[in-house]
């Protein structure tokens, strides 16, 4: 029978991520990084007056990632990936890593089955992890494993944004 409680994960929050550079987001747990990743990738709405602008090509104006055609989205969606912080629920326990790699290049209609395949083990030599892993299972590797599995996958669409969600929180401390 309480009155319920506003939260506010976020609050003012402007950022501005150039072309080529890193941004990092840095606060303690509950801060709100998340849900700025989530705004940031169309996931969840800002409060009202708040705006996602997503600028593909360099000096051309951008677009709301909130506002967005069906064609557009299809595009961001393939512009921008996100590297998850837990990698045991970014990876399907029924598809080989073969199959995880490539699906997203399936969806998007690129290259050949080949170029898929090729692209897939170039993705795992970049994560440090041997080409020879594709025809594995997740819960063969380890949690470390995982995440970089998850980064490759990612970076199978060569994003032009790339959000990860505290993605060193699972690597092994040798990577």
């Amino acid at each position: 029978g309480r009155k319920p409680i506003e939260i506010t994960a976020c609050r003012d929050v402007n950022l501005q991520v150039a072309r080529g550079k890193t941004l990092a987001v840095v606060g303690e747990s509950g801060s709100g990084k998340t849900t700025c990743a989530r705004v940031a990738l169309g996931a969840e709405r800002p409060d009202a007056g708040g705006e996602v602008l997503f600028r593909p090509i360099a000096d051309e104006p951008g677009y709301s990632v909130h506002d967005m055609t069906n064609a557009q989205r299809t595009a961001f969606q393939r512009q921008a990936q996100i590297v998850f912080q837990d990698p045991y629920s970014s990876l399907s326990p029924r598809m080989r890593v073969m199959e995880a790699l490539v699906e997203p290049m399936e969806i998007h209609r690129i290259g050949t089955s080949r170029d898929r395949k090729d692209k897939a083990a170039e993705m795992l030599s970049w994560v440090g992890l041997n080409p020879d892993m594709l025809r594995r299972y997740p819960h063969a590797f380890s949690g470390g494993q995982r995440q970089r599995l998850s980064i490759a996958r990612a970076l199978t669409l060569d994003p032009k944004l790339l959000i990860c969600d505290e993605p060193t929180s699972a690597l092994d401390v040798s990577v």
